[in-house]
């Protein structure tokens, strides 16, 4: 049936849609060219779809054998990009039951995208539960505007990193050398032990996940303003930037240690120590990396339903963190 029906309205998308997408050829050619699909994506009906993450993630909530088990009035889901793996495992070990097919995402009521989009869901009411870093300013401030408070309930940790082309030489850099690199201080690769280069120091858009946690490292020191094609929006832009745009080796990048290792797995990248320090799961279990962050399973104080309190006390439960670890995270608590 599926087919069928995209046989039918595909032709009728594409008819309507052409008068929009031609008036935005001008501006896409003015962008840079740096996305590249995943390996393991697969194209369906003109889209582009993971698959094979979600077979993955849905065999691995399927083996914990789940105590917890919500089949009416679930709580409505959404998480950050780097979250994805967390959400579907879940969705496999609560929400479905036993021989479902995997989920796919394709449920309103379990969603996935940038941080804002995350946020807003939650204070429109759109979500009661999403996975997320620590809230931005801004973020907060929109809280306060509607009268209501963010509940943090913390479920892992992950490295905030920072990753070169792998054909720069540098392997090594200080918090204060990443402060005055990302303030315009330091521009040449030169002065941290690299090549006689510009620095490209990619951003992200301001209130994503990891442009907020960029401003916590800085500190209160007011980022640079970034040329236009050193602003990518995704995550997945900017790796991939930094491995195949032209200049790569000039590129400095940064993201979470779980997206860039586990989801996209981009070899042309190299992560970074910080102050002679690893970002392995031994250094942000204990704490050592200097950059490593708390995410959360966030919700709206006083709003949460009987099934989203059930949640969050199972998410924070032995076998709830047993799950962050299933999910390829490191647990905020490590799993007896």
């Amino acid at each position: 049936m599926r087919m069928s029906t995209a046989k039918f309205f595909l032709p009728v998308f594409l008819l309507l849609a052409c008068p929009l997408f031609g008036g935005l050829d001008k501006a896409e050619d003015a962008l840079p060219k740096v996305y590249e699909h995943h390996p393991e994506d697969q194209l369906s009906l003109g889209f582009w779809e993971t698959y094979s993450w979600a077979d993955k993630y849905y065999k691995a909530g399927i083996s914990l054998n789940s105590s917890l088990k919500i089949t009416k009035d679930r709580p409505k889901l959404h998480a950050a990009l780097a979250f994805l793996g967390l959400e579907e495992v879940l969705v496999a070990a609560v929400y479905e039951e036993g021989g479902n097919q995997p989920h796919y995402l394709h449920d309103a009521s379990v969603r996935c995208g940038t941080s804002p989009e995350a946020y807003s869901a939650l204070l429109s009411g759109n979500a009661d539960i999403i996975f997320c870093f620590e809230p931005s300013d801004a973020q907060l401030k929109q809280a306060r505007e509607l009268g209501v408070s963010y509940k943090l309930t913390p479920l892992g940790k992950d490295a905030f990193v920072f990753f070169v082309n792998k054909q720069n030489p540098v392997r090594n850099l200080s918090s204060k050398q990443i402060q005055d690199i990302y303030s315009g201080k330091i521009t040449n690769w030169r002065l941290v032990g690299g090549r006689d280069a510009a620095i490209r120091a990619f951003q992200r858009p301001k209130n994503s996940g990891s442009q907020t946690i960029l401003e916590k490292v800085m500190n209160g020191i007011p980022l640079i303003t970034p040329p236009t094609e050193n602003y990518h929006v995704s995550m997945w832009d900017i790796i991939e930037a930094a491995a195949n745009y032209r200049n790569a080796e000039n590129a400095l990048g940064y993201s979470f240690l779980y997206y860039a290792s586990a989801m996209v797995r981009n070899e042309q990248i190299k992560l970074l120590s910080f102050d002679g320090i690893a970002p392995t799961r031994e250094n942000i279990q204990n704490e050592t990396y200097p950059f490593t962050e708390t995410f959360y399973a966030i919700t709206i104080e006083g709003r949460e339903t009987e099934n989203t309190k059930k949640l969050l006390q199972w998410l924070s439960s032995a076998e709830g963190q047993k799950l962050v670890e299933l999910s390829g995270y490191t647990s905020y608590k490590p799993a007896e």
